[in-house]
């Protein structure tokens, strides 16, 4: 049986994209300890969260492009159907962790090793449009509404949405790389 017949575990088998069912989520650190939190609330929801009993600070994100210059952070999405997944890659210094926001929900990953980081999606998060295995990224962008987010020690918290298209149809750049900046 073909991979595409097969019917894995992990495969969304509704028709159409699901739609994202999760608060937006948001990053907080204590000034205290240092620690991150995450926290999701309710649209239009403020809410003060403590650490150590003080009020934790709201990290404000910076797209991926105001990364340092010796430093990028990519993705692609592979698997096709049954086994989809997000692997993430870097080059240069490697975040402390990267937090996966999905339509469901979220992953967190804690980077101890060599790229790539593998985020592996099941149910609603898995959808995929086609069976192509590596994602071509074309205009039907499966997983638009996924953000990544990596943490560097010192340096903040940076985010990539997953909404990238490949720049021609078919074409095999399935990597997202932080774009050159003028000398």
């Amino acid at each position: 049986m073909s991979d595409a017949k097969r019917i894995g575990p992990c495969r969304y088998l509704a028709a159409s994209k699901p739609q994202i069912k999760r608060p937006p989520v948001s990053f907080y650190r204590c000034p205290i300890c240092g620690t991150v939190l995450r926290g999701s609330f309710p649209e239009g929801k403020v809410c003060e969260v403590l650490c150590c009993g003080t009020k934790a600070e709201r990290l404000l994100t910076k797209p991926t492009e105001k990364l340092p210059d010796d430093r990028t952070l990519s993705y692609d999405i592979v698997g096709g159907l049954n086994e989809n997944c997000v692997r993430v890659f870097w080059e240069g210094k490697k975040p402390d962790w990267l937090y996966l926001e999905t339509f469901t929900g979220g992953q967190y990953m804690y980077i101890k090793k060599r790229p790539p980081a593998v985020f592996a999606l099941a149910g609603e998060d898995a959808y995929a449009y086609c069976d192509k295995n590596p994602c071509e990224k074309c205009s039907f962008r499966c997983k638009n509404g996924f953000v990544l987010y990596a943490w560097y020690e010192g340096e903040g918290l940076y985010s990539l949405q997953l909404n990238q298209i490949a720049s021609t149809p078919g074409s095999s750049a399935n990597t997202t790389r932080k774009p050159q900046r003028s000398q």
